[in-house]
Formats: structure tokens, C-alpha cells, sequence
């Protein structure tokens, strides 16, 4: 499914940037310290998960892998969120998961990160490019009903609670485009 409205877009050398960050895709080119990642993704997901399940540094460099290979497909675009003065690590926002009529978007800021609007800056920036080079009329914000946090975003960018849920019982938003 072509879910891009341009056939020449090449989502691996696309960036966007905001007034302090700058978003950009996946890879393994020394953007990001992959311990430094899995740290803080495991810090921030430990009610996900439960030792000896954490992910590893190996682990997450296959997932990156993974992730970066599929934005050289243009099936995904899941990105670095970096401090657009130093590149220190910021967090991760992306679109996956395409379906027929919308596009998860999902988010993850760290944890000492949090309360400084990271999450809304590149959450309008990511809606925005969507805006102009997605066939989608919405995306899907998919998340746990504990999530307060996650919930406002979602209601600040017009997110609509929708009669379904998940494998996790997540509340699912759609977050209008057009």
C-alpha cells in the first residue's frame, strides 16, 4: 500500500525541523548511543517490561536495523528526536504501522525530557509533514487509558476517541489531517 502522496520521496534523507529539534530517521550512522537508547527506553518502560525481558543493546540495535530498513522501503518513518544544537537524544516519534485508511503515530519522550513541550513541538511537526505528504485524512494515536499525559496530546491536536481499542486495551485517538 502507497500510503505517501509522493511516489519520489525518499523517507531515509528526510528531516524535519523545529524550533529545537530536529527529527530524523532511524539508522545506525552515530546519530544516537545505542546503550544511552536502551537505557532510557527501559527506564521509561519498566512497568512494560520485567528483568530479564528488558531489551538489550543488541536487541535494540536490531530493532533500529529493523526500522531503518523499512524506511528505505518508505513503510515506516519512525524517528530520532535530537536537540537541534548539541544532538543529544531527545526521544523518538514515528509513523507506522499503515493501514488502509490511517497511520499509527506514536511518541516517546525522555524521561529527563518531560515537561519541557518536546512532546507537543514535535508532535505539530510530525502532523504537519503528514498534512502535506500523507494520503491520510487522520492518524491513529493509540494509548494506555493510564496516560494522561499521552491523552491530552492527543485531545490538543482535535483527537477523536474512537469505539475500539487494541490487543492492550489502549484507547485509540484519531488525530485529524485535513
Amino acid at each position: 500500500m502507497n500510503w505517501l502522496q509522493h511516489w519520489d520521496i525518499n523517507l531515509a534523507s528526510e528531516s524535519i525541523h523545529t524550533e529545537r529539534c530536529i527529527l530524523v530517521p532511524f539508522s545506525l550512522d552515530d546519530w544516537v548511543d545505542m546503550e544511552e537508547l536502551t537505557r532510557e527506553f527501559c527506564k521509561a518502560n519498566k512497568d512494560l517490561f520485567i528483568s530479564p525481558f528488558l531489551p538489550t543493546v543488541t536487541e535494540e540495535i536490531e530493532y533500529i536495523q529493523n526500522a531503518a530498513n523499512a524506511i528505505i522501503q518508505n513503510e515506516v518513518f519512525e524517528n530520532f528526536i535530537l536537540d537541534k544544537q548539541t544532538h543529544s537524544l531527545i526521544g523518538s516519534i514515528g509513523l507506522r504501522t499503515p493501514e488502509e485508511h490511517r497511520m499509527n503515530i506514536g511518541l516517546w519522550i525522555r524521561e529527563s525530557e518531560h515537561w519541557k513541550w518536546y512532546a507537543t513541538e514535535t508532535y505539530a511537526a510530525l502532523i504537519e509533514w503528514s498534512q502535506r505528504n500523507t494520503r491520510y485524512k487522520y492518524l491513529k494515536h493509540s494509548l494506555d487509558p493510564r496516560n494522561v499525559a499521552s491523552r491530552k496530546l492527543a485531545l490538543k491536536f482535535g483527537g477523536i476517541l474512537q469505539d475500539e481499542t487494541n490487543e492492550k486495551w489502549d484507547e485509540i485517538y484519531h488525530i485529524p489531517l485535513k
